[in-house]
This record gives structure tokens, sequence and C-alpha cells, in this order.
């Protein structure tokens, strides 16, 4: 009798931990796991530098005739941009993201288009502020665009955030393009390794005749590395961005080239480690020892209501 009695009291034991577990874990991925990663989008801080080339082709004179390539003359020379991401509001259904890009360039050979002589406007140094405000889904697996008055202009898609637990192979569609003001695709190309990090590799290119509003003809392309648990890009490897104008318009062809400083990168991949560490902890580790323990704990009542030991070839009813 008295070990029929605590061979139930084992099996309620052994029941109440399989119930608990079955309660437990649901609620925690779908109750608090999302809830505390949209918390971490909310708090998105991003600094990075990036470096490259600016070429030109220039007419001297906009309001001349257009067709006279002597006032035309060639401006190249190195860029440096300092971007910073953050929010700057958020409410449980959407966070506002600021972009703030400072660009600055330095014209240190200029030469005439029509005899490839120098020109006197070598020496040139132009300093350029660009703001844009985002609005987004707090949801760390789908930060989109939503339509908002905050922003400063209508999106879909993704700009600034990417969606997180990308899965290898998989392209990612719907990126809005704001060089061009429409959406297009980022195709995987391959999977790599960044400092005992897992990145992967997207390339994007893009085309927009926008010559009735802008006078324009513009191609992106951009290519960078991308974390997959967090979205998080890691290292930018280049965008490139060439507008093709009208003889008519001031700038007649543009080129601009720019990749990620090295120094920005490393504090990239650390700041991408501090956000991945925080997702495993919570979508694993939590997890994981919480069963380790109710395991361990049923052990010790189990050790406790056996008296030490149990009879030779026991094993509990379910």
């Amino acid at each position: 009798m008295v070990f029929k009695f605590k061979r139930d009291k084992l099996n309620l034991l052994l029941l109440f931990a399989l119930i608990s577990l079955g309660i437990f874990l649901p609620l925690w991925k779908y109750g608090v796991v999302d809830n505390l990663e949209n918390k971490m989008l909310a708090k998105v801080d991003i600094e990075r530098e990036y470096e490259g080339n600016i070429n030109l082709l220039i007419r001297e004179h906009p309001f001349a005739n257009a067709s006279d390539v002597s006032t035309w003359f060639f401006a190249s020379g190195p860029a440096e941009f300092e971007r910073h991401v953050y929010v700057t509001e958020s409410d449980d259904d959407f966070v506002v993201v600021q972009q703030d890009v400072k660009s600055e360039w330095y014209w240190n050979e200029t030469f005439s288009y029509l005899t490839l002589s120098p020109t006197p406007y070598t020496g040139i140094n132009c300093t350029m502020w660009d703001n844009t405000t985002h609005v987004v889904k707090r949801d760390l697996n789908n930060p989109h665009n939503v339509e908002s008055p905050l922003a400063d202009r209508s999106r879909t898609g993704y700009s600034l955030l990417f969606p997180s637990h990308q899965s290898e192979g998989n392209d990612i569609e719907n990126v809005f393009v704001d060089d061009v003001n429409i959406t297009s695709k980022l195709d995987f190309t391959d999977a790599k390794e960044l400092e005992g990090l897992t990145v992967y590799e997207y390339q994007g290119n893009v085309q927009k005749d926008c010559t009735d509003s802008l006078g324009v003809y513009v191609d992106v392309s951009v290519n960078f590395l991308l974390e997959p648990l967090s979205g998080l890009i890691v290292n930018f490897l280049e965008k490139t961005v060439t507008y093709f104008a009208d003889p008519g318009y001031a700038i007649v062809v543009g080129e601009i080239t720019f990749s990620e400083v090295s120094s920005s990168v490393a504090k990239g991949v650390e700041d991408v480690k501090s956000v991945r560490s925080k997702i495993r902890l919570i979508e694993f580790w939590v997890p994981v020892l919480t069963v380790i323990t109710m395991v361990f704990a049923f052990a010790f009542l189990l050790y406790r209501c056996s008296g030490s030991k149990l009879p030779e070839g026991y094993i509990p009813s379910t």
C-alpha cells in the first residue's frame, strides 16, 4: 500500500511537470519572446561610417547652350559618409526610425571634358545632410514600413530594417529604395563567416527612368552582409548610385561609390553579436534551462518519494 501510494504520487508529479511544460513553452514563445524582441527593436541605435569616391560630369554654365560641350568638365575626388539610424518614438504598434546621413566630398581633380586640361575648380569641398524619417511596424520578424503622417514620404516594404530569422538561400522581397522611390528585391548570393558570425551576402540592382520628375535616369546597386538571426546589416560592402541626366541639366552624369570602413565594420560586428546573444538567450537558453531545471526537480522528488531507492525494475506508469 505504501509503495502504491508513492507510485501514484510520482505519477501525479510527472503529469504535473508535463502539463507545466506544455503550458510554459507556448506561453513563453508566443506571449513573452515576441514582446521582448519587439522591445529590442524599439532600442535600435546604429552608427556607421563609409568612404568612397564621387565622379561627376558637370556643365560649367548650366544656362548656356546645352550642346556647347566646351563648358563641360569632369570632377572627381574622395567622399566620406556618416550614417546614424535611431528610434525617436515608439508605441505598441510601430516605431519611428530616423536616419541622418552626413556626406562630405572633395574635388581633388577637375579637367575639361573637351580638352582634358585642368580647370580652376580643383579643391572645392562640399558637405551635405540628408535626413529621412521611417515609420515601421514594431515587429522584429517583419519590420515593414507603414503609412503614417510621421514619415517624410510614403514607403512600402523594408527600408532601414530587415526581417529577422532569415533562411539561407532566400531572397528578401519588397525592399524600398529611397533613391528611386520604388520597391525591388535583394538576391541571396552566399553564406560566409565574419569574425565568428555566420552572415548572408545579398546583392541588388534597380534602374528607374526619372526624367519626367527629376530629369535623370538612376541606376542603384548594393552589396552587403546581413546577420540572419537579428536581420541587421553587419558590413555594407558597396553601394553605387549613378545618375544620367539630359544635357540641359547642370550635372550630366554622376556616380557615387562607397563601402564601409574597417573600424565601422568591427563596431557593427560587436553590436550585432550583442543583439544576437540576447535573441539566443530569449529564444533558446531560457526554455532549455527551464526544462533542465524541471527535470532535475522531478528527479529530486522521485528520489525523495522513493525513500532513496525504488524496487528493481520499477518504471512509472503514465
